[in-house]
């Protein structure tokens, strides 16, 4: 039975209405809040179930609310406001990179599935938009259908909301990943029982199929596919069990210092106790402080959900570096620019959001460089220029293993007090 016009635009809207209500007081606020608390800090302001009947074997994807041939209803749930943003890959080698974030643990971006689960979803995208996965450049339903899952009505609309909130091209994997990850805790949070349900690639394959892309194909080419992938993986891991991004020993306390490091970003730890490791022989890096919710200026990166990192090095001799102030030694810039250059390699998704102090003051209107600082709240500030322009250190090998030296045992560290 189809549905007059004016009805069929009128669930429309008001499915519009409660994502974006949801997405609201799930999401937004959380993030308004930080970018709030970097703005108060720094002054800125004031100085188809969808299916396509057309296109054989291609679903699309509609969160429109009303049931069509094969058209899903739209469902809404909580927002994630705890999970980080999400790790992008490559769009070269994308059915790799595809696996690597749906394998990849929750609290590191992923969606933290078996390899069985993983091989369905990346089985199903294969025959959705070609063995490359392209995130853009193939498109089903006369053109309506987009993107590596081949969402197309609401749900595409949707994609692209969400794109421009977080700040990336709709068309990247990046930004398909981590709207993927967002489906599957909102909106498509059946399809997501269902696959963590799943046992065997083909049983991954037909939920991924039936909840989250319903189709219209009997499925068997999916299952196929994802047997193959599955395959394929394991002899991978088998040929290289370490991946293709070391890890790296955890971060070293300066002498005398407790920071709280559970609470800070697990991917602002891993950079920086990654950037360590490109430090001249003999210089080591401690941390000073970490999540603080009660020290520092109102609304200091040190309060906020990814926290932020106060670093201090010390020279061979054991001696602290100065961590403020002119950076004479050139060490800590050193140290930002082998961070952004883990950064890059390991969570690219970071883009635009590591920042180091050393652009900005110990304390708004200070004009003193915040040399021992690093946050994932954003460039900003004018002191000094930010990594992104002063790029990674050159003639680096980044996203490989090894272990950072341990700080000095017995100094005291050169900082007393650190406000930002």
């Amino acid at each position: 039975m189809s549905l007059h016009p004016a009805e069929n635009a009128g669930r429309r809207s008001a499915s519009s209405f409660r994502f974006a209500l949801a997405d609201q007081l799930g999401q937004t606020v959380a993030y308004a809040a930080d970018l709030a608390a970097v703005a108060q800090e720094e002054g800125w302001g004031s100085d188809g179930d969808g299916h396509v009947g057309h296109s054989p074997g291609r679903s699309v994807l509609d969160h429109s609310g009303v049931r069509h041939a094969s058209l899903g209803n739209g469902r809404v749930r909580r927002g994630d406001i705890d999970a980080p943003d999400y790790r992008g890959g490559k769009t070269s080698e994308n059915a790799d990179s595809w696996m690597k974030f749906a394998m990849a643990e929750r609290e590191k971006g992923g969606l933290g599935l078996t390899r069985e689960q993983a091989s369905g979803i990346v089985g199903n995208l294969e025959h959705e938009s070609g063995s490359a996965i392209a995130p853009s450049g193939v498109t089903g339903d006369h053109g309506t259908a987009h993107g590596a899952a081949q969402w197309r009505g609401e749900r595409f609309s949707r994609l692209q909301q969400k794109a421009g909130e977080w700040g990336l091209d709709w068309k990247s994997t990046q930004a398909q990943q981590r709207f993927m990850r967002w489906e599957l805790d909102n909106t498509e949070s059946g399809a997501n029982t269902a696959l963590r349900a799943a046992k065997t690639p083909e049983q991954a394959a037909d939920a991924f199929n039936r909840n989250y892309e319903r189709s219209a194909d009997p499925g068997g080419g999916r299952r196929a596919a994802a047997r193959r992938i599955f395959e394929q993986r394991g002899e991978a891991d088998a040929s290289d069990p370490a991946g293709n991004v070391g890890d790296v020993g955890d971060l070293k306390s300066s002498p005398g210092r407790h920071p709280d490091l559970e609470h800070v970003d697990p991917r602002l730890r891993e950079i920086m106790a990654a950037a360590a490791t490109h430090l001249p022989p003999g210089y080591t890096m401690g941390i000073n402080e970490g999540y603080n919710p009660h020290g520092h200026a109102p609304g200091s990166q040190h309060h906020s959900r990814s926290g932020a990192l106060d670093v201090q090095i010390f020279d061979p001799q054991g001696h602290p570096i100065s961590n403020r102030g002119a950076d004479t030694t050139g060490m800590y810039t050193q140290l930002g620019r082998a961070a952004y250059g883990e950064m890059q390699a390991r969570h690219p998704e970071l883009e635009g959001r590591l920042a180091h102090g050393a652009s900005f003051g110990t304390s708004r209107g200070s004009g003193v460089p915040d040399l021992m600082h690093f946050d994932l709240g954003g460039e900003r500030g004018d002191l000094a220029p930010h990594l992104s322009k002063l790029g990674p250190l050159p003639n680096q090998q980044y996203g490989v293993a090894r272990s950072a030296p341990a700080a000095p045992e017995q100094t005291v560290t050169q900082d007393t007090a650190n406000h930002e």
